[in-house]
């Protein structure tokens, strides 16, 4: 059984060839979606939007791609024409809990997120650290 998603409203910020994969599924399952940076041919239910400011705007959820955002707050984008910048003025303006997914959080995203109340959802982990004692299986 999928998840229906009828009348959530999803932003994805930047990213590169699998947010394609990702904004097409999102549309299968019946989400409307806000993006910029990220070159989509024109949709129903797709909001192409100039700013990161204008994408979050009345949205469910953050999509950030994979690499989410580096130490400067630019947003990982390889077809963006100009950068894309995520700050915590923007991300206060959010309903407090709104999901933030992103493959991995640098330290940056952890303490805006969490400084704006908002739920961050890493959906890649390290899973093996120096300090782990657990070692991966042969």
């Amino acid at each position: 059984m999928y998840p229906n998603l009828k009348g959530i409203e999803v932003a994805v910020l930047g990213g590169d060839a699998r947010e394609f994969i990702l904004v097409s599924e999102l549309l299968n399952l019946g989400a409307k979606i806000k993006i910029t940076g990220l070159p989509v041919q024109k949709l129903p239910n797709v909001t192409m939007c100039k700013t990161v400011i204008d994408a979050l705007e009345g949205v469910d959820a953050v999509i950030l791609p994979v690499p989410g955002i580096n130490e400067d707050s630019t947003i990982y984008s390889v077809f963006s024409q100009y950068p894309l910048k995520l700050s915590e003025e923007v991300l206060v303006t959010l309903p407090k809990g709104t999901p933030v997914f992103t493959g991995f959080a640098r330290r940056r995203l952890v303490d805006m997120i969490r400084r704006c109340n908002l739920k961050l959802i890493e959906v890649l982990c390290k899973c093996y650290s120096s300090s782990s004692s657990a070692s991966p299986a042969s």
